[in-house]
């Protein structure tokens, strides 16, 4: 069973609404495992990238080039890009229900970073990037539909 955003079909825009620069991570478990054997990054509707766990490290699924790492103390998964070594990180399948899978930041190969926050229901708030005091970004405010 897929574990994560998207796993019903749904995101942060809507049912089956995909916006490539929010990736995010859904973790498939084998029977009483606690690490995931299978992730899959959810890069759109036919760009998904597949990452099987093996020997104690993720490869990809089918011959592509990009990495994925697990930092169990950081609690967070690490997607290098082969070609940019531009890196994707999340948080991982032990933090809060909320953030599982989530994307946590990300680091351009010069060393850039574009951080995100969310609310207490997983929502996006801020995607933002500060450099010298400076910050700029897309910034979200969720209401509540009664």
């Amino acid at each position: 069973m897929l574990e994560g955003t998207g796993g019903n079909g749904s995101s942060v825009n809507g049912s089956r609404w995909y916006v490539r620069q929010l990736k995010g991570l859904a973790f498939e478990f084998a029977d009483g495992a606690t690490q995931p054997t299978r992730v899959v990054v959810a890069d759109g509707a036919n760009s998904s990238e597949y990452f099987i766990l093996s020997g104690g490290v993720y490869v990809n699924e089918f011959t592509g080039w990009n990495m994925l790492a697990w930092d169990e103390e950081a609690e967070e998964f690490t997607l290098t890009q082969a070609r940019s070594g531009q890196q994707w990180v999340f948080y991982d399948h032990t933090t809060a229900p909320e953030l599982r899978g989530q994307l946590k930041r990300v680091i351009d190969p010069a060393g850039r970073v574009v951080s995100c926050d969310y609310d207490p229901d997983g929502n996006l708030e801020k995607f933002e990037q500060v450099e010298d005091g400076q910050a700029s970004g897309f910034y979200y405010t969720w209401t509540a539909i009664s």
